[in-house]
């Protein structure tokens, strides 16, 4: 745009140039004239003038336009930055959140490994146990503690997390035939609890 106006300028400076050597021309040859051409030099003034204002006026409005855009820009730039910021703080969050999720699933499963685990070997302990009874007594007696129950049972002790249903499910028996045994009247037990365990037959 600044080019535009200085070739305006251009062109307008040379025709004043032409006009004042053409005025030089006809003054030269008669004093008439000199009227003449000092209206048509004076009419190219004021033309050059006008154009130069309006090109003028024209500028500082795309000026005006150019900062109103800069400005949209940058706060355009700025909320960008913001979102920006605010989705790298949601990811970490959420992939620190994923690495809890897992460590802990990871250690629900081991820690479940190893009461099972536990369980099967109370459970072959107890089958030994009343192997090597069975071989030394035809009848073997009933464990202790069992003057509400009939029948032969193991014996356990409950452990941290340990449920009725998993007790059961290690022993392959039903949770309803433990608490019969035992005269529970609800799942409730705690740790450290013996229980009497009914024989799968």
């Amino acid at each position: 745009m600044r080019t535009a106006v200085l070739s305006c300028q251009m062109w307008g400076a040379l025709l004043v140039l032409v006009l004042i050597a053409a005025t030089g021309c006809v003054s030269t040859r008669g004093g008439g004239a000199e009227g003449d051409s000092s209206a048509v030099l004076s009419a190219a003034t004021r033309l050059h003038d006008e154009q130069i204002s309006k090109l003028t006026f024209r500028v500082n409005q795309l000026k005006d336009d150019n900062t109103v855009l800069t400005r949209k820009s940058q706060v355009m730039s700025k909320q960008l930055a913001g979102l920006k910021a605010e989705v790298g703080r949601l990811t970490r969050e959420n992939a620190a959140l994923q690495a809890k999720i897992n460590s802990e699933s990871v250690a629900r499963h081991s820690e479940m490994d190893a009461l099972m685990k536990r369980v099967a070997t109370q459970i072959a302990a107890a089958v030994n146990a009343a192997a090597r009874a069975s071989q030394r007594r035809p009848s073997p007696p009933v464990a202790s503690g069992t003057s509400t129950a009939s029948g032969e049972f193991f014996e356990y002790v409950v452990e941290p997390r340990a449920t009725l249903s998993a007790i059961a499910k290690a022993y392959k028996v039903s949770i309803a035939s433990i608490k019969r045994a035992n005269n529970l009247k609800n799942d409730n037990i705690r740790i450290g609890q013996k229980l009497l365990i009914p024989k799968h037959k």
